[in-house]
């Protein structure tokens, strides 16, 4: 699953987010057991933690650190590499509040879209999306390919956070 995962669509952000990486010197990092294992990789010297993983047998996140009990640290929320845990082609698990809406105080340092405004890539899948949606309801097609458009470029972003 982590070959797959750190090839695909999933982690456009979390490589996109190393140049932004530079700026936090040696605070730890915390972020999702997918994109810590692929930081690891990227940026060796890196002090990176999990905050959280799914319990696959369970269909359930687990906590593995709280970033927020940590001042000075940095959270990398990356809500496209979530999908693997989130999306209704994987495994459909609830995030907890505490992931799912970050807390307000968190100060925002990086944020992009793993398909930009205007890119091309957006441009081609969302007029794809528009024509498939022409298609009779029901249809196989439709169902299908609306839904894997969507599952690709619907909350995409993936956000850089200091807590303070």
């Amino acid at each position: 699953m982590f070959l797959a995962a750190s090839s695909g669509e999933r982690t456009r952000n979390t490589r996109s987010v190393l140049p932004a990486l530079e700026q936090i010197g040696e605070a730890t990092l915390y972020s999702d057991f997918y994109s810590v294992r692929l930081l690891r990789l990227l940026k060796p010297n890196a002090n990176v933690a999990v905050w959280f993983h799914a319990r696959f047998d369970t269909n359930e996140i687990v906590i593995h650190e709280q970033p927020a009990e940590h001042s000075g640290a940095y959270v990398l929320l990356d809500r496209q590499l979530e999908k693997i845990y989130t999306s209704p082609s994987s495994y459909e698990i609830s995030l907890p509040a505490t992931i799912a809406e970050p807390p307000a105080d968190w100060k925002i340092v990086w944020t992009e879209r793993a398909y930009g405004d205007g890119s091309v890539t957006r441009t081609l899948l969302e007029s794809m999306r528009n024509v498939l949606g022409k298609l009779p309801e029901g249809s196989a097609l439709r169902v299908r390919g609306v839904r894997y458009i969507a599952d690709m470029i619907d909350n995409d972003r993936a956000t850089l956070y200091q807590v303070p």
